[in-house]
């Protein structure tokens, strides 16, 4: 499926855009062009080295891969996942440097994929700031670059993430231009049920805005209930 996109998006004329990029022309004001593509995994499972970095260098792609850091090397049993998730290995610390090495950027997704809205935000600061530091110092440079587990944030969580990070990535679903919201940075789940039941060329559609912009409605609306 992700090899089917790729191709698609590469036989469309898209061309990856890496997330520095994106997050640079937003703070500029300026449009992001046409066909431009931002590919995103979250958590850090060993399949992004086994199996989607092959085929982002066979289609010239480049990705953002965001950490779980105390899951390095281990499972993906923390609690809450979601129960379509089957249990996967995730990165180790040498499979992280090799994808950096290859130019795919590396992000932070905390230490232990709280529900960072429901925890105090001592443990929510502890969360984020760790992950990143853990991240810099292993890699050696820089990790600007942050994605809430679950998607989940509040106000708090969120000035937490501004104090050291350039973005944050999050579940809202849709597109990202020069007006989005660099803390709360929308993207589309590739892996979706509609990607299994319709053709990709419905992304240019105009429904396919309609359809985005009703699911982020009801996003805002339960998580407006929960609250």
């Amino acid at each position: 499926m992700f090899e089917h996109q790729l191709r698609f998006m590469c036989e469309e004329g898209y061309q990856a855009i890496a997330l520095k990029d994106a997050i640079a022309l937003i703070r500029s004001g300026e449009p992001i062009p046409e066909k431009r593509l931002l590919i995103t995994f979250d958590d850090g499972y060993q399949n992004n080295l086994t199996h989607a970095l092959p085929i982002l260098k066979k289609y010239g792609f480049t990705a953002t891969i965001f950490i779980t850091t105390d899951r390095c090397g281990q499972m993906n049993d923390w609690p809450n996942q979601h129960a379509s998730i089957p249990k996967l290995p995730m990165l180790s610390w040498d499979e992280i440097k090799t994808l950096d090495m290859e130019g795919i950027d590396i992000g932070a997704h905390t230490q232990s994929h709280p529900n960072l809205a429901e925890v105090d935000l001592r443990q929510a600061e502890a969360e984020i700031q760790g992950s990143q530091k853990i991240l810099e110092d292993k890699l050696g440079h820089s990790v600007p670059h942050f994605a809430y587990p679950f998607g989940k944030y509040n106000d708090g969580v969120k000035a937490i993430v501004k104090q050291t990070f350039q973005g944050a990535i999050s579940t809202i679903p849709g597109r990202v231009n020069q007006h989005s919201d660099l803390y709360a940075l929308k993207r589309i789940n590739a892996a979706g049920k509609i990607f299994r039941v319709l053709p990709l060329k419905f992304l240019s559609m105009g429904a396919f805005g309609v359809y985005l912009s009703m699911k982020s409605t009801l996003m805002r609306v339960r998580r407006f209930s929960k609250n």
